[in-house]
């Protein structure tokens, strides 16, 4: 039996990058990210004065693509209301983008130490590569046929054993089938990978994946995923992209 519905769920728990991306320049800005802020109160507060502020609190370099949210309407002196207490910089950081962009949705990365804020849009055209081992989540682990449970049988021999006769040769409540049911249906390491895929395209922003008209690729080749996708959709599959 295939068990690709659970490997699924364990991808993001399991799958280990076989690059590792929170180590040099981008290890600070995701420090700085994951840090917390005790408390944050940008009432009324300009957009730009936000992002200045968490600059200064955190010391992280932080760079906004200020033409482009321009061309989108967002301006430094869009009004956010944020009011927040005991959370990490990345929330915060992710409403006050959510606050400023109102129907443009806003997001953030991390590239060479430096966390860039820009449109959804033009992040996602952005793809990096990432290579995943995902060969435990591929095991195949077959169904052995247990014991049989016959109530019947085991009343007819409860009852012929209280008349007195002899109840040799019956068998138990539970008893072994010795008539191998089982068919085998085993999939290859191919065919579960491929699932695997599947999978992942139809759930995970269907939209971006090449099969389905975007521009993001997918592709199993000996027990690894190969994953050609925006960051946003990387962080969904195996982690952050830091």
């Amino acid at each position: 039996m295939r068990r690709v519905a659970i490997a699924i769920l364990l991808v993001g728990l399991c799958a280990q990058p076989l690059t590792t991306f929170a180590a040099g320049p981008n290890a600070s800005a995701a420090r700085a990210l994951n840090g917390e802020i005790a408390n944050i109160n940008l009432v009324g507060v300009s957009f730009v004065d936000a992002i200045d502020y968490l600059r200064d609190l955190s010391g992280a370099n932080i760079n906004v693509n200020w033409r482009l949210l321009q061309d989108k309407n967002v301006t430094k002196d869009t009004q956010v209301h944020v009011r927040l207490r005991s959370v990490s910089m990345r929330k915060a950081l992710q409403l006050i983008l959510d606050e400023a962009g109102g129907s443009t949705p806003l997001t953030y990365f991390i590239d060479q130490g430096v966390i860039e804020i820009t449109t959804q849009e033009a992040a996602d055209s952005k793809l990096v590569t990432r290579v995943y081992d995902v060969g435990d989540l591929i095991v195949d682990i077959p169904d052995f046929a247990g014991p049989s449970m016959n109530l019947q049988q085991n009343s007819n021999t409860n009852n012929s054993t209280n008349g007195g006769g002899n109840s040799g040769g019956g068998s138990g409540l539970f008893s072994s089938s010795n008539n191998n049911n089982t068919t085998d249906k085993t999939a290859t390491a191919t065919e579960r990978g491929n699932d695997l895929v599947s999978i992942i395209t139809t759930t995970i922003r269907p939209d971006v994946w090449q099969v389905n008209g975007g521009t993001a690729t997918i592709r199993f080749f000996r027990n690894r995923l190969i994953v050609t996708a925006p960051r946003s959709v990387q962080e969904m599959i195996g982690g952050r992209v830091e």
